[in-house]
């Protein structure tokens, strides 16, 4: 969709089209999947270190 919608800008406002790089989206692609595994495994680090008995024992309080 993203592709898509910057082929029509690119039309609208420049009158020209670009050519689509399959190095540049295969790259694009590999680093943004990166980046949100990434911050995922950052966030829940903490939770991955902790003891399962630690995480069991916390319990929810109102």
């Amino acid at each position: 969709l993203s592709v898509a919608v910057s082929f029509g800008i690119s039309w609208y406002f420049f009158d020209s089209l670009w050519q689509l790089d399959g190095g540049a989206l295969f790259l694009i692609l590999c680093l943004s999947t990166v980046t949100c595994m990434a911050t995922g495994l950052g966030a829940a680090w903490q939770v991955m270190k902790a003891r399962p008995v630690q995480l069991l024992g916390q319990g929810y309080s109102k």
